[in-house]
């Protein structure tokens, strides 16, 4: 067999192993969820979005990844409160996907929820409970296929807690160690897990507030963030790096000093 011939199998491999790739976005209705499956879609990723919202905007969004990049998109109902339909949901795949990004959540109202237990369980099984059931089902699959990513967007909110807003930052803290536990339980199934932590993030979730530019990040910076998480294996990324320096410096503060200060 010639040399030729043997570089026009590989070629040809490698050209249908970049097209069974396929990418499913948990939250494909956030502004984070869309830049994703934009920067994905770019890499010829096969997408699939999957969101509680069904509406014209994730159909447009599904017409224009595939005219735009040529690429096969799904579009598919996840909701991360309906825990019970989750195993149902990931099955019911037409394909098992070899990344997978969560991006949903919510901020909630802190102020109501310290009366309103109601809130704060919702905004606790939105941003945790959600991703641990609909992970852990994930990730039993990769593991059994020995092969996958998994890429959960936490929050700055989750690395100390902060009287202003601490049953969110709770629920992103809980994310933080699940996955950092998900990612030591994988490592030796070749399954990597990545936790990518934004700050600020310029989205519809804090439309009305007033936030730094500097420590602001628009929702294309995450994508780009999250793919290159994911090309180098990465196991914690802040999306802008200053933010890991702010933290750093956040979490030495002594507790009797920190109790005191308005954060």
């Amino acid at each position: 067999m010639s040399l030729n011939s043997n570089l026009y199998k590989l070629n040809a491999l490698a050209f249908e192993n970049d097209m069974m790739k396929t990418l499913l976005i948990l939250g494909s209705n956030s502004d984070v969820g869309k830049a994703c499956a934009s920067r994905f879609a770019s890499e010829d990723f096969h997408i699939i979005l999957a969101s509680r919202v069904q509406n014209e905007d994730q159909r447009t969004l599904a017409n224009d990844l595939s005219q735009s990049f040529g690429v096969n998109t799904e579009w598919v109902y996840f909701d991360a409160l309906q825990t019970d339909m989750h195993h149902a949901f990931y099955h019911s795949l037409s394909t098992k996907p070899e990344v997978v990004i969560s991006a949903f959540g919510i901020l909630g109202d802190h102020t109501l929820a310290l009366d309103d237990y109601e809130e704060a369980a919702r905004i606790t099984a939105t941003n945790y409970l959600g991703n641990l059931s609909a992970l852990h089902i994930i990730a039993k699959d990769m593991e059994e296929r020995k092969a996958g990513t998994i890429i959960g967007i936490s929050s700055v909110a989750g690395e100390r807690g902060r009287k202003n807003n601490y049953i969110y930052g709770a629920s992103k803290a809980a994310l933080t160690n699940f996955l950092s536990g998900l990612r030591a339980r994988l490592a030796t199934s070749n399954v990597h897990v990545i936790t990518v932590i934004p700050g600020f993030i310029s989205t519809k979730m804090i439309a009305g507030m007033s936030t730094p530019k500097l420590l602001t990040a628009q929702p294309d910076e995450v994508a780009d963030c999250v793919w290159n998480a994911y090309i180098k294996r990465e196991n914690v990324v802040f999306v802008k790096p200053i933010w890991k320096r702010i933290m750093w410096f956040i979490r030495s503060i002594p507790e009797n000093v920190f109790k005191k200060m308005d954060l």
